[in-house]
């Protein structure tokens, strides 16, 4: 239903009506209450009652170790205090938190391959990074909740590295080397635990430099 970047905080009111004028008691149950980091909280209270109407305020401060590949389910129950009969409802939004992009890409071209380089984002929880590579720039900007890099974009993953810390990379094009008069472009991706991936980067992109001589016929 929503997504939201680890780090950022989530805030959205909840309210419980009954037609019929009774009394209305909200609760709310899930995954995000039993993070052991930061776990989300309803206020004022879990569960709140109300007159007519329960109101109660959905509040959590993501982090990092709430990056999963699925997203967390949140259940809300309403349950009316009708002296005859009970009835209850309920309703269940799902919150998917997603890693950060890799800071500040770049692309330097290196004799016949190119050099890529990153910053490491917020997360000490990245497991490796994911490089992607297109022969073109495409003008990718990832939409709400759109992760990784999607194959409409025509970027191929050409590499994976491991370690949080290990933030170059360098393409030789699998050692044969790359070609002059070609734009490569690349983007990166984070890599998490249960090996979901992060937001992408923006796109870099680099042209080998002819500071050498190159052959172009042979007979």
């Amino acid at each position: 239903d929503t997504c939201v970047n680890a780090g950022d905080s989530l805030n959205f009111q909840v309210t419980a009506t009954d037609p019929d004028g009774d009394i209305v008691t909200l609760s709310a149950t899930g995954s995000p209450f039993l993070q052991d980091v930061s776990p989300a909280i309803m206020t004022p209270d879990n569960p709140v009652t109300g007159n007519i109407n329960a109101i109660g305020k959905f509040k959590w401060k993501t982090e990092c170790s709430h990056v999963l590949k699925n997203p967390h389910p949140v259940y809300f129950k309403a349950i009316d205090h009708d002296p005859q009969v009970t009835l209850s409802s309920y309703k269940t939004l799902y919150i998917k938190v997603v890693g950060p992009a890799p800071q500040n890409p770049m692309a330097v071209p290196l004799g016949n391959s190119i050099l890529l380089s990153w910053e490491q984002n917020n997360c000490e929880n990245v497991k490796g990074y994911n490089i992607y590579r297109k022969k073109s720039f495409f003008g990718f900007i990832p939409a709400h909740c759109e992760i990784g890099v999607p194959e409409y974009t025509g970027y191929t993953k050409i590499a994976q590295v491991d370690g949080i810390s290990n933030l170059s990379y360098t393409d030789d094009g699998d050692g044969n080397g790359l070609v002059h008069g070609i734009q490569y472009c690349y983007m990166i991706t984070a890599i998490y635990p249960d090996g979901v991936e992060g937001y992408a980067t923006e796109e870099v992109c680099a042209l080998l430099k002819r500071d050498l001589p190159i052959i172009t016929n042979v007979s």
